[in-house]
């Protein structure tokens, strides 16, 4: 990842995004999330970015 990982980090949109590539990244190597997770740590923001970055 380029720049400032802190940086990004501090950014609530950018924040979100690396959190949905990196829990993508994890199912495509072959963990699996429970709905309790996916609930607790999850928007609907997330779920939709996370499937649309999957398809």
């Amino acid at each position: 990842m380029e720049g400032n990982f802190e940086e990004k980090l501090s950014v609530k949109e950018k924040r979100q995004g690396i959190i949905t590539k990196s829990i993508a990244q994890l199912i495509v190597d072959g963990f699996t999330i429970s709905d309790d997770d996916i609930e607790k740590h999850f928007t609907q923001d997330h779920l939709e970015v996370l499937t649309k970055n999957i398809q």
